[in-house]
This record gives structure tokens, C-alpha cells and sequence, in this order.
């Protein structure tokens, strides 16, 4: 938690999906950071979550802070730089975080997805906002999950540990009854032998 007179950080949220905005938001609300959405593009070349801002900013408890936030999001680390270009500086009070620049064929992470590729009964599986995953029609199962474009990570305790199967998404064109449709389909990474069946089948959502 970070003191009421911290800086505003304002978070460049055009790259994010709704699910990802909505995730950023309640994590900041929860580290109390006083934070506002600006509908603007991250330059290209940030390739990874950057926080710049004002020399006499440097609040390491809010820096660690956001931090947290943007490893909770599924990134690795977040780079920070006091910023200066052409000799003028972040204003004082205020900060940047920019997340990286998606291009158009950006795959996004849907709220709802679908067993695919299975020889069990079909699922569906929602993607929780809180970093959680259940299944929409089995509530008691359920587990955390973590997503990194374009690469998507469930996690799940068998009883006696944790386990996880990691998938690679991809955005295509699936034949439906009402014709061609975009679709997005995570393909196990892993093998297909957990004795949860769930983890052996690949997730879908198709955009009609």
C-alpha cells in the first residue's frame, strides 16, 4: 500500500484488452496507487512495461508497487527510467506506465473459452478477472492463471500439489454454420495425460 499523496500514474491502456484493463484496475485500486486511463498508444519500441517519471518521483514503495501490479498481469518485469526528452522532464506528481505496443495481429485473452480437441464432455472455462479461471458448468473446479501473449498458462492443485499446462494462442478462421468466422485457439504446449481432463484439451472462443 502506498501513501494518499503519492503521484498519479496514468496508464497508456489502449494496448490492453478489456479483460487486462479491468485486471490492471483492480490491482491498482488494491495497492491504493492513484492512477487515471489514457486512451493512447505506447511508442512501438516498448517491448516490455515501462514506468517513467519526474527525478523527484522516485518513491521506491510506489515503484515496487506498480511493480507488483504489472508482474500480477502476466509480465516479467517492468523497466523504469526518470524521463527527459529535450531537456523537459515528466511534471512533477505524475507518471507513465506504458505496456507494450500490440500490433494487429495481437492476440488477446477472451473472458469465456472453450474445450476444443477433446475426447471428454465439452467445458467452458472462465477467464476471472482476480487471475482466477473456473469451470462454468463444474463450479468446484478451478485454479489461477497467468498470460503472457500469446502464450497462457492454467494452473491447478491435484490434492497433493500444484500443476499447470501451458498453451500457445493463435488468431484463424473456422468454418461455422453461418459461415467463415474468426476464432482464437490455444494449443496445449504441454502432454495430454493429466488425470484432469480439462488440461488435456485445447480452448477456443469463436467471434460471431
Amino acid at each position: 500500500m502506498v501513501a494518499c499523496q503519492s503521484p498519479t500514474v496514468h496508464i497508456y491502456s489502449r494496448d490492453l484488452s478489456q479483460l487486462e484493463r479491468s485486471r490492471v484496475q483492480s490491482l491498482f485500486e488494491t495497492e491504493n496507487i492513484h492512477f487515471k486511463f489514457t486512451n493512447l498508444q505506447s511508442p512501438d519500441h516498448y517491448h516490455e512495461p515501462y514506468l517513467l517519471y519526474h527525478p523527484q518521483d522516485s518513491d521506491q514503495a510506489l515503484i515496487s508497487a506498480v511493480e507488483r501490479v504489472v508482474r500480477e498481469v502476466g509480465f516479467n518485469r517492468l523497466n523504469t527510467q526518470v524521463f527527459n526528452k529535450k531537456n523537459h522532464y515528466y511534471t512533477q506528481g505524475n507518471m507513465g506506465l506504458y505496456f507494450p505496443a500490440k500490433n494487429s495481429h495481437s492476440v488477446e485473452l477472451p473472458e469465456l473459452l472453450f474445450t476444443h480437441q477433446c475426447t471428454t464432455t465439452d467445458m467452458q472455462i472462465h477467464i476471472k478477472q482476480n487471475g482466477k479461471w473456473m469451470a462454468r458448468n463444474q463450479t468446484d473446479l478451478q485454479g489461477k492463471w497467468q498470460y503472457v501473449e500469446p502464450y497462457l498458462t492454467l494452473h491447478w492443485f491435484d490434492g497433493s500439489g500444484m500443476v499447470q499446462q501451458a498453451y500457445q494462442g493463435r488468431i484463424h478462421t473456422v468454418p461455422t454454420k453461418l459461415g467463415p468466422r474468426n476464432a482464437v485457439t490455444f494449443t496445449v504446449l504441454g502432454h495430454r495425460s493429466y488425470p484432469l481432463a480439462l488440461l488435456n484439451c485445447d480452448l477456443q472462443a469463436i467471434f460471431m
